[in-house]
């Protein structure tokens, strides 16, 4: 649903900023995009230009109503990726929701803030060799980009490890808890993974927590773009916005290449037109666009260019490669004793019409809830001796378990069936994934999809992560916190049947086999993408420490593609302090390769502390 709110300060119109030079060209006004745009035209005499394939959401009220996201997926604002067929995951081809509009998944996601946990960070240093990308290194840009809202009926946390004040922008705090997400937190502590207030506060990722959300004081949506393009940010005469700008290729030039800008349509069949950097290019179009964008423009795997007609510029074999993502093996869902006990009803626009009125009075309710309200993390190992410990440094969890009060199924297209008075739910995710995949070119084209092989579960500890999670989560489900709100008198041992394994007569006796065969028919990706452009100090890495691409000058990527490994968390966080950053390196404020004890410094230029492993 979209709403006219006056003129847009974006241009879509390129006879307005084409074939002009700019000191920076942004490549994707998405999640990092924003952060960039707004940190770099911060300087009065630096000329900042991003280019966005998607539109403006200012009008689009899906964008503000928390509860509400899901109706964005496959819609207007959504690249609608999916894989190429899955060996492993029974032959189907995934979903694969993209924010396609300034603010990138930020604005479409779950609205979950999650800071990466320390040892993932420090994983990146002590075994990627990433200098200065560490937890310490880090940590002050998780914490200035935030600005933290406490309110008294929410848990008590230690709020030195939060925002209160000062420049941060993006709002966060505790948003909507269902009585049966208190009851999945209750129910977790029960079953050996603690509650643990704030996994956010540096020291404890692991146990069960109600969410922080980047959702603001009027219950609206705080995206990359709301926080860091505002209205006193996009009014900067020094900062131009372009959207439904198609970017089909960079433009270098030289034997030994320099980026001098980008090229771009707006529409297949449309004119080219050119865009031109004084200073540099920088990619930000996430980790299925930024290696699209490198390949079509002659960055990559030779054979790949010459079988696509397109003329090498630089062989790179690894472009689109070391890809991650984290997948899910579907709900474990809980048909409950009552319809008071599920939000099943926000899911029809007739029914929550009532919480919508609400919300739109009060910005309270219901609607503002991130479906996704509370979440448990854990280590696999210390529950299952079959399984493989992959958690970084030996601390970092490898699974998720993530409570909704409804029923979130096919990325919310499946419903709750009728007859049947509603559903929560216990979603188990793998949170450190060995399975790698690849991201190649369909064709020369920018407008025909990539082709993405992500190859989930083709390293078979994920597997056993997997199955072990589910039991895990039966176990949560069956516990007595739960009692008020399932109904267990409801059995049904049919393995097909929507309920099952939660409704079998005896969930311990359910086989691994069976999991399997459950997890195949059932599983759904969380849209987590990460790797395919990866930094580090080896042969194969894409990246330099300073985000560079290594023999091309003058391109620089920043988004979740420049990942080493896979994090433990919901990536947004992460991906805007590292945007932050990337800001600081290249404005000349931090020196990524010096001893972060001694060297890392924003603000005011207070050295930062190292920190220990967790």
């Amino acid at each position: 649903m979209v709403f006219g709110f006056g003129s847009s300060p974006f241009l879509s119109d390129p006879r307005k900023y084409a074939d002009k030079h700019y000191d920076y060209v942004i490549i994707g006004g998405g999640t990092a995009g924003s952060v960039l745009a707004s940190r770099l035209s911060e300087d009065a005499n630096v000329s900042v230009c991003v280019l966005e394939a998607g539109g403006d959401p200012s009008g689009i009220i899906e964008t503000k109503v928390p509860a509400a996201f899901g109706k964005l997926f496959k819609g207007a604002n959504d690249w609608d990726y999916e894989t190429e067929e899955e060996p492993e995951v029974g032959g189907r081809r995934m979903q694969l929701p993209r924010g396609k509009m300034l603010g990138g998944s930020s604005s479409m996601n779950a609205m979950m803030y999650q800071r990466c946990p320390p040892s993932d960070l420090n994983e990146w240093e002590e075994r990627y060799g990433c200098t200065g990308w560490g937890d310490a290194s880090l940590r002050p840009y998780f914490k200035r980009s935030q600005l933290f809202t406490m309110r008294p009926e929410r848990p008590t946390i230690d709020l030195s490890h939060h925002s209160l004040d000062g420049d941060g922008t993006w709002q966060v705090g505790y948003s909507w808890l269902s009585k049966p997400g208190e009851a999945f937190i209750d129910a977790c502590d029960a079953s050996g993974v603690p509650a643990n207030p704030d996994v956010n506060d540096g020291k404890h990722p692991i146990g069960a927590t109600r969410f922080q959300t980047f959702i603001d004081q009027k219950g609206q949506r705080s995206s990359a773009f709301t926080a860091y393009l505002p209205a006193s940010v996009t009014s900067r005469s020094n900062l131009t916005i372009a959207i439904n700008a198609h970017v089909t290729r960079i433009l270098l030039e030289g034997a030994e290449p320099v980026a001098t800008g980008a090229e771009f349509q707006l529409k297949r069949d449309g004119p080219r037109h050119r865009v031109y950097a004084n200073k540099e290019v920088i990619l930000c179009g996430g980790a299925y666009n930024s290696p699209q964008t490198m390949l079509l423009s002659g960055l990559g795997p030779a054979e790949e260019l010459k079988k696509h007609n397109i003329p090498l510029v630089k062989d790179m074999p690894d472009v689109g490669k070391n890809l991650y993502d984290h997948v899910c093996t579907s709900g474990l869902y809980g048909r409950t004793s009552s319809s008071a006990h599920s939000l099943d009803y926000l899911t029809s626009d007739l029914k929550s019409l009532p919480a919508l009125i609400r919300w739109l009075a009060t910005g309270g309710g219901p609607m503002t809830t991130n479906v996704g309200e509370a979440a448990a993390f854990a280590r696999m190992a210390d529950f299952d001796s079959k399984v493989e410990d992959h958690g970084s440094l030996g601390f970092g969890p490898d699974i998720e378990f993530i409570h909704t009060p409804l029923c979130f199924r096919d990325h919310g297209a499946t419903t709750t069936p009728a007859g049947h008075p509603g559903t929560i739910s216990i979603a188990v995710i793998g949170l450190r994934p060995l399975s790698k995949g690849s991201v190649t070119l369909r064709s020369n084209s920018v407008f025909d999809k990539a082709v993405i092989r992500h190859n989930y579960w083709t390293e078979p500890n994920d597997r056993r992560v997997l199955i072990a999670g589910v039991r895990k989560g039966l176990e949560i489900f069956h516990n007595a916190a739960f009692d008020p709100y399932v109904d267990r008198s409801y059995v049904n041992d049919d393995e097909d049947s929507f309920y099952w394994p939660v409704s079998s007569s005896n969930y311990k006796a359910i086989t691994d086999e069976q999991i399997i065969r459950w997890m195949h028919k059932n599983s759904f990706t969380l849209y987590h993408p990460v790797g395919s452009l990866r930094m580090g100090v080896d042969d194969k890495a894409v990246l330099d420490l300073q985000l560079r691409v290594r023999g091309v000058k003058n391109l620089r990527v920043c988004d979740a593609s420049i990942m080493p490994q896979q994090i433990a968390c919901h990536p947004t966080a992460t991906i805007i302090a590292i945007a932050e950053k990337t800001a600081d390196i290249i404005r000349g404020k931090v020196a990524v390769n010096d001893d972060a004890t001694r060297h890392t410094s924003i603000g005011n230029g207070a050295p930062v502390a190292q920190s220990s492993r967790l």
